[in-house]
């Protein structure tokens, strides 16, 4: 099969079934107070196993549930 840029044409993946159900992960937070009533915010996560299961080779490289969030908070 030729993929093209057509409907029709494209190829789709759906490792959905390939998938792990449930992470481990690292997590670490701050929130700091920038002034009496606003304020900043930063959570980082970093998975310790890898997305697919193990026995899942299409993918060679692990890839890894990294999640950075950063927000900002007014107190009332």
């Amino acid at each position: 099969m030729n993929m093209g840029n057509k409907k029709g044409e494209w190829a789709t993946y759906d490792f959905s079934d390939d998938m792990r159900s449930f992470q481990t992960d690292i997590a670490v937070g701050a929130d700091w107070q920038v002034h009496q009533h606003f304020g900043l915010s930063a959570d980082f996560s970093w998975g310790l196993n890898g997305i697919f299961h193990s026995d899942f080779k299409t993918v060679e490289q692990t890839l890894y549930p990294i999640y950075l969030t950063i927000g900002a908070f007014w107190k009332f």
